[in-house]
């Protein structure tokens, strides 16, 4: 008595479309640590940012908190903070705000 035979081909197949998933899953997860890491942990103001946000966000034609968090790589709840304490030292002038988001011009246009 023996067994029957080998497994089926398309069991085989679900086998392998297993395993290169597992292996996908493994890449997106390396790379998603990649990117945490790259991100700055902060939670205040410091003048390092301020100063980097003065330099950054001046060439923008329009800035909205969204894109002072992608150039900057800080939390969005603190590029909001930073966005208004730049408007009061006059750096920023608001253009244009509702409930969820402010929009701002540099200064100078």
């Amino acid at each position: 008595m023996g067994t029957k035979g080998k497994k089926p081909i398309s069991a085989m197949e679900k086998r392998q479309m297993r395993e290169l998933e597992k292996e996908k899953k493994t890449k997106k997860e390396v790379k998603k640590e990649e990117r945490e890491s790259k991100k700055i942990s902060v939670s205040e103001l410091d003048e390092k940012i301020i100063g980097r946000a003065k330099i950054e966000l001046i060439d923008l034609k329009v800035v909205t908190p969204y894109q002072a968090k992608e150039k900057l790589g800080i939390p969005y709840s603190l590029s909001k903070k930073l966005l208004r304490y730049l408007e009061r030292e006059g750096v920023l002038n608001l253009y244009s705000s509702n409930h969820r988001i402010r929009i701002y011009v540099p200064a100078g246009k």
